[in-house]
């Protein structure tokens, strides 16, 4: 279990996130929630990828157009209590899935599990 704090400081637990990491340059190219689709992920690309775990912090809310810290794009439900839907990499995607009401960014730290 990886460790999940909203926004106004409240931790709770919450399911493993996953990541596609090349490991030659050490770099993220893919986050995801299961680890069947990352494990897929990295038997499709090669060898030089690997799958590894992280626990994640979900930090303060993005203004429209404001760019993460990070890199990374915590794709938020506005309608269920900071409930992280999908961690983003590409600003321009994250955007158009938070393009209404129901949903806002946020910044969002990882760490190695």
């Amino acid at each position: 279990m990886g460790k999940f704090c909203s926004i106004d400081g409240s931790c709770k637990s919450t399911e493993k996130v996953w990541g596609v990491v090349n490991k030659v340059k050490n770099t993220l190219h893919r986050v995801t929630f299961s680890k069947n689709l990352a494990d897929h992920i990295v038997d499709t690309v090669g060898d030089e990828y690997e799958v590894r775990r992280f626990g994640f912090e979900l930090r303060d809310k993005l203004s429209k157009g404001e760019t993460s810290k990070n890199g990374l794009y915590a794709l938020v439900s506005a309608l269920k209590k900071d409930l992280v839907l999908r961690i983003g990499l590409i600003k321009e995607t994250s955007e158009m899935m938070s393009d209404d009401d129901t949903r806002y960014l946020a910044n969002i730290s990882l760490s190695p599990l």
